[in-house]
């Protein structure tokens, strides 16, 4: 209490589980009171985690059963306790969620909401992994304790035409300790898309979650709890290049995934751009925004055009119209603008069905632009110098077709290509038609 009023504690107890604490207590003024109790979880409390993410989403959509939680910022705790207070006669009720206190050595005391989680956890080290050829691959899986002394078996569990290792032991003895473990995964040989499930057994039961953590200063620590799962992708690849320069623009994954198919990847900085014998890559590609956010570019454009002429390839992806560090990002005019294709699923027209890029050294289809994830590409452009051949037409519902996703231009002895088409999100996802794509974007010139 921190008045001079008789204020009395009649009663104390937790909701969920039901535990009453003794009550019936008069609160001397600024003297705290606290009770200790030992209380253990009911096996069925539901983990923690946000309404809206209880269900599986299905492209962008997410489901809620209870309509009454919907425009709720998170779901109330579910650990609740009920204080009843008398003052001066007056009954007042008050219920507060359970809180833990920590001390954080930056900012001092701090609270947070009881979290429930598995008392283990698995974790995939990737979302997706793409199998270019039938060969096997190691897929690391890692194990997180929430309890001490933790032991048990993890396993992996995938469709009938995929294999995989066998399970493998796992022992935890401090609470918070992981480990990690190597599976072998065998593909088939034809295109396929799987999902491989993690399983931990501990203590006769089954546990299959992966535990995110988002903590950022202005909003309350979140759990989140995934089915632990790995998308995998066998997509039938014919490559015959094997060194690439990356020009790293705002960000993105795709070094990574094109590591991931077999191509060497030299991340070229400033100086490399100024300094490196750039005739040793077999192509070289410009990552999004490139001409927003690297102004050494305008000076640097002029060695990639050189690139360009005595046979590389040069592939440039999305860049805006605000901001460019050059307007001359091609050997010939460009313009940059907002056109775009937002529906990922929107019919795309072939200009030229025998254009090499359509057919070396992978024969695409309008197949390869089935399971686009959301949008077909962006900031096309509108204009463009008579040397470009514009070679996919597309549009949204109810608009006119736009010519600008993929523009080809042969230039001295070498292409140059440019792009609005989303790589930067199909790629990331596992889409096997824009990695056979992109493929023949890299394997463009002779």
């Amino acid at each position: 209490a921190r008045c001079d009023y008789q204020i009395n504690l009649e009663k104390a107890e937790m909701l969920q589980p039901s535990v009453e604490f003794t009550a019936q207590t008069v609160l001397s003024k600024n003297t705290p009171y606290t009770q200790q109790r030992h209380i253990t979880i009911p096996e069925n409390m539901p983990y923690s985690q946000p309404y809206w993410l209880a269900e599986i989403p299905q492209a962008g959509v997410y489901t809620v059963e209870d309509q009454a939680l919907i425009g709720q910022p998170q779901l109330p705790s579910w650990l609740q306790m009920r204080f009843v207070f008398t003052i001066d006669g007056t009954e007042i009720p008050y219920t507060k969620p359970v809180q833990y206190k920590w001390l954080d050595q930056r900012d001092g005391e701090k609270f947070g909401d009881v979290v429930v989680v598995p008392p283990v956890t698995v974790q995939f080290d990737e979302k997706v992994h793409v199998f270019s050829t039938a060969d096997p691959a190691e897929i690391r899986v890692t194990v997180k304790s929430n309890v001490a002394q933790a032991t048990g078996e993890v396993k992996l569990v995938a469709p009938a035409k995929w294999q995989v290792s066998s399970g493998q032991k796992f022992d935890l003895a401090a609470k918070y300790a992981e480990q990690s473990f190597l599976f072998t995964v065998q593909p088939p040989h034809a295109a396929d898309i799987a999902t491989i499930s993690a399983i931990a057994f501990f203590q006769g039961q089954q546990y299959n979650r992966t535990q995110i953590t988002i903590d950022y200063e202005h909003i309350p620590v979140q759990t989140v709890l995934q089915a632990a799962e790995l998308k995998n992708v066998r997509v039938p690849l014919e490559r015959r290049k094997k060194l690439l320069g990356y020009i790293a623009g705002a960000g993105d994954e795709i070094p990574a995934n094109l590591r991931s198919i077999g191509y060497e990847v030299t991340m070229l900085s400033e100086t490399d751009l100024e300094k490196t014998d750039l005739s040793q890559f077999d192509a070289i590609i410009a990552g999004v925004r490139v001409y927003n956010t690297r102004p050494e570019l305008k000076q640097k454009n002029t060695r990639l055009m050189d690139y360009v002429k005595n046979g590389g390839t040069y592939v440039v992806q999305y860049n805006t119209s605000y901001a460019l560090v050059t307007e001359a990002i091609g050997p010939y005019p460009i313009t940059l603008s907002h056109d775009r294709i937002t529906l990922e699923d929107a019919p795309m027209a072939f200009l030229d069905k025998e254009h090499p890029v359509f057919n070396r050294p992978n024969k695409i289809t309008s197949e390869d632009f089935s399971g686009w994830v959301q949008e077909r590409g962006l900031y096309f452009p509108n204009k463009w110098d008579t040397h470009y051949q514009p070679l996919l037409a597309g549009n949204d519902p109810g608009e006119a077709p736009t010519k600008g996703s993929l523009l080809y231009s042969a230039y001295g002895k070498g292409v140059f290509i440019y792009t609005g088409l989303s790589f930067f999100r199909e790629l990331p996802a596992g889409v096997p038609g824009a990695y056979r794509l992109f493929v023949n974007l890299i394997e463009a010139a002779k």
